[in-house]
C-alpha cells in the first residue's frame, strides 16, 4: 500500500502537522487524516500534490457537487452573516467541522444553512476547506477563496475569516455610501413622476371637460403638453414596454466588452464622476491588497486578487499592467507610478513601505485615506445632484405653468 505524505491543521492547537500515512488513494488518505482529528491541507505522493491537482474521482465529484448546488448566489449581507458566524466560532477555537455543523443547524437563513452543510460534507468526503467553497461555483469570489487557501496553507484559519470579514464590511460600507448618494435624487425623481401622474389623472381631464363645455379650443402649447401626457397616461402598457425594451437594450450593450470599455473610459473623463468611480473602485482594491499582504500572499498575486473587486475595465487594465511590471522585477512603487493607478501620496507611502520593510502598515494607511476620500467624493456627488435635479424639476414646473396658466386664468375662453 502506498504511503502519502501530508500537511494538516491541528485545529485544537492551530499548528501544522507534517507526517505520512498509508492509504490506497489520496481520498482514503484524507479520510484517515480526518479520523485522526486533523484537517488536511496537502496530501501528496512523491511529486503529486493532491490538494492542487485532485484525482479524477475527486474532480468528477467536485464538478457534480458544483452542478448540484442549490445556492447560486449570496447577497453581500448574507455573506457577512455567514462569515461572521464562522469567524466567531473559529475564534472560540471551535473545530471547523463543528463550526459548520453549528451554523447549518442554527442559522435562520436557508441558503446559509445549505452552504454550511454543503462545505461540511465536502470536507468529510476528503476535500480541503478551499475545495469545499470552490464546489459551490461562483457563490464566493476569488478573493474569498484565495484568502481561505492561504489560511489553510499557513495554518491560520481563524485570522483568515477575520480578514475576510474586514473586506466584506469595507465593501458594504462603500455600497451604502454609494446608495446614500443616490437616494436623494431618486426620491426627487419619484416625486416629479408622482406629480405628473396625478396631474394627468385628475387635472387634465377636468380642464378638457371644462373647455369642451364652453365650446372653446385650448391654446396650441397647452394641447401639445396635454396630448403628450394623456398619451402616456392612456398607454401604460406601451410605456412599460418601451421602458423594458430600453432596459434590455442597455443591459445587452453593457454585455458587449467593447462598449463597456468605451463607456468606462468615458466615465473617467467626466468631472466629479471620474473621482467617484476611481475612488470607490480603488477603495476595495487597496483593502484586499492590505489583507492579502498581511496573510502572506505574494504581492503580484495580491494585486491579481484585488483586481476582481474592480468593475471599471479601464482601471482593471491599469492594474493588470502593474502586475506584469511587478512580475518582471520592477518595484511596486515604479509599477504603480508608471500606470497612474494611485494618487501621489499613496505612491509615496508604498515607496516608503518598500524601503522600510513596513509595506503592510503603509497599505493600511492608504486604505484609511481612501475611506476618508470616499466620504468626501460621495458628499460632493450628492451636492452636485441636488442642483441638477432642482433644475429638471424647475423646467417641468415651467412647462406645466406655461401650458396651463392661461387655462387656469381663463385666457382663450369665449362666453
Amino acid at each position: 500500500m502506498p504511503k502519502f505524505k501530508y500537511n494538516a491543521l491541528n485545529e485544537k492547537t492551530n499548528e501544522i502537522v507534517t507526517s505520512e500515512i498509508e492509504a490506497a488513494s489520496a481520498r482514503e488518505a484524507r479520510e484517515k487524516i480526518l479520523m485522526l482529528g486533523f484537517l488536511p491541507t496537502k496530501v501528496y505522493e512523491e511529486d503529486k500534490i493532491y490538494n492542487e491537482e485532485p484525482s479524477n474521482n475527486i474532480k468528477s465529484q467536485a464538478s457534480k457537487q458544483k452542478f448540484d448546488s442549490k445556492v447560486k448566489y449570496l447577497s453581500l449581507d448574507e455573506k457577512i452573516q455567514f462569515t461572521s458566524q464562522l469567524e466567531v466560532l473559529m475564534s472560540a477555537h471551535v473545530p471547523i467541522l463543528e463550526a459548520l455543523d453549528t451554523i447549518s443547524k442554527s442559522a435562520p437563513n436557508g441558503k446559509i444553512k445549505y452552504i454550511a452543510e454543503f462545505v461540511k460534507k465536502s470536507i468529510k468526503n476528503g476535500s480541503t476547506l478551499k475545495e469545499g467553497f470552490e464546489k459551490l461555483g461562483g457563490v464566493f469570489d476569488n478573493v474569498y477563496i484565495g484568502l481561505i487557501t492561504t489560511g489553510e496553507m499557513s495554518g491560520n484559519i481563524e485570522q483568515t475569516f477575520e480578514r475576510v470579514m474586514r473586506i466584506l464590511k469595507k465593501q458594504r460600507d462603500v455600497k451604502s455610501k454609494v446608495i446614500s448618494a443616490l437616494t436623494y435624487p431618486v426620491i426627487l425623481l419619484c416625486i416629479m413622476m408622482g406629480v405628473i401622474t396625478l396631474f394627468a389623472a385628475f387635472v387634465i381631464p377636468q380642464m378638457a371637460s371644462m373647455y369642451s363645455a364652453f365650446g372653446s379650443e385650448l391654446p396650441i402649447f397647452t394641447r401639445v403638453v396635454m396630448n403628450f401626457i394623456t398619451f402616456f397616461a392612456n398607454n401604460k402598457l406601451l410605456l412599460a414596454g418601451l421602458l423594458a425594451s430600453c432596459g434590455y437594450g442597455i443591459y445587452n450593450l453593457f454585455q458587449n466588452p467593447m462598449f463597456k470599455r468605451k463607456f468606462d473610459e468615458f466615465l473617467l473623463k467626466i468631472p466629479v464622476i471620474k473621482d467617484f468611480v476611481r475612488i470607490t473602485g480603488l477603495a476595495n482594491f487597496v483593502s484586499v491588497m492590505e489583507v492579502g499582504y498581511e496573510a502572506g500572499i505574494p504581492i503580484a498575486q495580491c494585486i491579481e486578487m484585488a483586481q476582481s473587486t474592480i468593475s471599471n475595465l479601464k482601471l482593471k487594465d491599469e492594474t493588470s499592467k502593474v502586475v506584469k511590471m511587478v512580475n518582471k522585477g520592477h518595484t511596486l512603487y515604479d509599477s504603480f507610478h508608471s500606470q497612474g493607478v494611485l494618487d501621489a501620496v499613496s505612491e509615496n507611502l508604498i515607496m516608503t513601505g518598500e524601503k522600510s520593510g513596513e509595506l503592510g502598515r503603509m497599505f493600511h494607511e492608504i486604505s484609511e485615506s481612501f475611506d476618508k476620500k470616499i466620504d468626501n467624493v460621495v458628499d460632493i456627488l450628492a451636492r452636485s445632484f441636488e442642483p441638477m435635479m432642482l433644475i429638471i424639476m424647475g423646467v417641468l414646473v415651467l412647462i406645466i405653468a406655461l401650458a396651463f396658466f392661461p387655462v387656469i386664468m381663463g385666457v382663450g375662453l369665449s362666453f
